[in-house]
């Protein structure tokens, strides 16, 4: 990143949010990390505009015009309006901060706004696509015991319903007999059940793993450190193109087919909002418009006379 302009105070305030997002909201790294990117870009575009160094107080005179003039900015880059709408949600945690923390309250960051963004619905993979992917991961490196957990990595976030960052935060000592301790978004933890087939497949990876895991994460990498989510999505793309797999095949995905799946088996909402630790029953109810655009599908295929 650039450097840019701006006085001491400001300098210490944004730092003081880091640690507030980190300590008292409990954000990921990623998280912390994507925030303090947007708010960074934000006054990089403002010391250009206004052509000066800024300082906390400037924030508090900070027009609409001026938000409108940083909105066309990103336009011109092609910025796409999710980036813009989580944008400008950041600014309003920084600002909802400065209000409560520094007296300093701009309104105006209230009443910029984009076009609604339309949210795009998951995608699921079939059961088979799945399977085949288990079967072929535990290959796809010449370490046996690298390809039993890249494997392990696909039955748990499939089975379990995992984020990638939670199934990688998972220690040895979150494993019950039936059951699995999960940390999820903000520190919040829940308890999901593991199946039989699943832990049967993290204890193969363990007792192949050179390295010691008792005081470490389960799933590390090749040089015994916290496996870093890159390498484990790079490994899924290979086999993604190997099998022909469809083109969203992620690690999200996998979390998705299971919320998908356990829909079509008439599984109650409110219990796969539970499995997948979402906060509010709404972005779990996107799970049902998914079900129904699938059962379309089908019926547009097989129904003889839509096919006529």
């Amino acid at each position: 990143m650039n450097t840019i302009n701006i006085t001491e105070d400001l300098r210490e305030c944004i730092e003081s949010w880091i640690k507030y997002l980190k300590y008292s909201k409990l954000y990921s790294t990623n998280t912390i990390n994507a925030y303090s990117t947007d708010v960074f870009y934000f006054l990089h575009f403002l010391c250009q505009y206004k052509k000066r160094t800024l300082s906390l107080i400037n924030l508090q005179e900070i027009s609409i015009v001026d938000l409108r003039s940083w909105l066309s900015a990103r336009r011109q880059k092609s910025i796409k309006a999710s980036s813009n709408s989580r944008s400008i949600a950041v600014l309003r945690n920084f600002y909802k901060y400065l209000k409560d923390h520094y007296n300093i309250e701009n309104e105006a960051i209230h009443f910029i706004k984009i076009r609604a963004v339309k949210k795009t619905l998951p995608k699921s993979l079939s059961p088979e696509s799945i399977i085949s992917a288990i079967d072929r991961m535990q290959y796809v490196n010449n370490k046996k015991w690298i390809g039993l957990r890249d494997s392990a990595l696909i039955f748990l976030m499939y089975g379990c319903g995992l984020r990638i960052s939670e199934a990688l935060s998972i220690k040895k000592k979150d494993i019950g007999d039936s059951f699995l301790l999960i940390s999820g978004k903000g520190g919040h933890e829940r308890t999901v059940p593991l199946l039989p087939q699943i832990k049967d497949a993290i204890l193969k990876y363990i007792n192949a793993c050179p390295y010691n895991l008792d005081a470490h994460d389960l799933f590390v990498g090749a040089n015994g450190k916290k496996l870093n989510a890159d390498v484990f999505r790079k490994n899924l793309r290979s086999i993604k193109l190997e099998l022909g797999l469809p083109q969203y095949t992620s690690p999200h995905a996998l979390r998705h087919s299971f919320a998908t799946h356990l829909l079509g088996k008439n599984s109650e909402l409110r219990t796969i909002q539970e499995l997948l630790g979402h906060k509010h029953l709404s972005t779990t109810q996107r799970y049902t418009k998914v079900n129904l655009n699938a059962l379309i599908e089908s019926y547009t295929m097989y129904n003889p006379k839509v096919k006529k």
